[in-house]
């Protein structure tokens, strides 16, 4: 059996004693977690879900979350359904005639819904406390829409084909309908987003051929000169990522981390440096053209996309058969169970986990209450950065490293701790580092719900 490995941060040194019965791993051949999802793939501690859209009155946008509800313009209604079921409710508001919807997006302040259709390129706004619909501008072949972080929603920033031989971002007041121009680009419309600082994250459409794509950037700085008349263009943008076909939507999740969807490559991208690590491959006949980050609860350490519900919502589209699909993408956590989460002392205490990643590096992590679960930083795109991977550093941690084995699964066999009332809390991270060609390490790492033992 592979020996127990002990490596502590900065403190005192009142846990070893504790962790000393914990002498060894032992893999077992029980069934582990299938990491896939339909025909396709899926990363690691990730799961995918999904039901068939009914007919729209002309196309989808990826689902607004409200409650237990998802709400999707058709290009005619604001249409409700039930998140779990997929079960069609009552419509919120009949919006326009049939046209071709753009988007429809929950503001900042999570009252209400903005709505972009490019037929005529009227935007609208349906407030959901006064339940009541107004158009606030008119924008040829709108595209995308985002908020600045610092804006509220008093300000929407939209692309749109404008003029026929290029693109533009505009800054919309949302009550006068005054418009700045932000960005003056080549080529159709594009995605754009925001992340915290204010930077302008931009992918312009691309049909030059597979891999030859690329997401732009902005810095905030940059986006508050156009806003006083320096509009922004191909030239001032920084290269974020490259190696993409053509990435048709962006967004960020809770914890900072940009991703987007690949309609070419039919992959849903997280990005690191100047790339993008596949989460989530489609490998069927749809095609994945929207998405949009499911709402939860804050991130926790270790976690992808936080804890709870939160993930994201992706819209497909299969233009052989005209049926469309919401996929819901969300973290599948590894399952950790103790024997026994309250033993007598110098007794026999084997740790399980189910559902990791196949002969994958697992790491036991043993500390006081809670501390595995505390993050000192977002991981986001950077994966774990050894040392300080969300551990408090002031406090004992003691690891044990193993592998686990083709099935999924592995387990720790050892003696609880002799001392009486000693507490601890257990952790499982798996995964293997996976360097970025921009330098950043994507985050494959997975983590298993934490068990606190208690020796009595």
């Amino acid at each position: 059996m592979p020996s127990l490995s002990q490596d502590r941060s900065r403190g005192p040194s009142a846990l070893l004693p504790v962790f000393s019965g914990l002498c060894g791993l032992l893999l077992s051949s029980l069934a582990g977690h299938e990491a896939l999802a339909m025909q396709g793939r899926i990363e690691a501690g990730l799961a995918a879900s999904s039901w068939a859209l009914p007919k729209a009155a002309k196309n989808w946008t990826v689902p607004v979350e409200l409650g237990s509800d998802l709400v999707l313009y058709d290009g005619q209604a604001l249409r409700r359904f039930d998140a779990t079921t997929g079960a069609e409710g009552t419509p919120l508001v009949t919006v326009s005639g049939p046209v071709f919807s753009s988007f429809a997006k929950l503001g900042p302040s999570g009252q209400r819904i903005f709505i972009g259709e490019s037929s005529t390129g009227t935007l609208y706004v349906y407030d959901l406390v006064a339940k009541s619909l107004r158009t606030f501008a008119v924008l040829a072949f709108n595209y995308a829409i985002d908020f600045h972080p610092l804006e509220g929603e008093r300000y929407a920033y939209v692309s749109a084909a404008t003029q026929s031989t290029s693109n533009q971002i505009y800054r919309v007041d949302t009550v006068s309908g005054a418009t700045v121009l932000i960005a003056d680009l080549p080529g159709f419309s594009g995605p754009l987003a925001f992340d915290r600082s204010g930077a302008l994250f931009y992918a312009p459409p691309n049909f030059q051929g597979p891999g030859t794509g690329r997401v732009l950037r902005w810095s905030g700085q940059q986006v508050l000169a156009a806003i006083h008349g320096t509009p922004l263009t191909l030239a001032s943008a920084r290269t974020h990522a490259t190696g993409v076909s053509n990435v048709s939507a962006l967004a960020f999740d809770p914890e900072g981390t940009l991703h987007g969807v690949d309609s070419v490559d039919d992959r849903v991208l997280e990005f690191g440096g100047q790339s993008a690590a596949a989460l989530f491959e489609e490998g069927g006949a749809e095609t994945l053209t929207q998405l949009q980050p499911a709402r939860g609860a804050e991130p926790r350490a270790f976690e992808r996309f936080g804890v709870g519900s939160a993930g994201f919502w992706i819209l497909a589209s299969d233009f052989q058969t005209g049926i469309d699909r919401i996929y819901r993408l969300r973290p599948a956590r590894p399952l950790l169970v103790a024997s026994d989460q309250q033993p007598i002392g110098n007794s026999p205490l084997t740790l399980k986990v189910t559902g990791l990643p196949a002969t994958t590096p697992v790491i036991y992590l043993f500390g006081q209450e809670l501390v595995p679960e505390r993050p000192l930083l977002a991981l986001g795109a950077r994966g774990l950065a050894f040392p300080d991977f969300g551990i408090v550093p002031t406090l004992d941690i003691v690891t044990s490293v193993g592998m686990s084995n083709t099935k999924g699964l592995a387990s720790l066999q050892g003696l609880s701790p002799a001392q009486r009332g000693a507490r601890f809390t257990v952790q499982v991270l798996a995964g293997s580092v996976q360097r970025l060609q921009g330098g950043d390490e994507a985050s494959p790492w997975v983590s298993s719900n934490p068990v606190t033992i208690q020796v009595r």
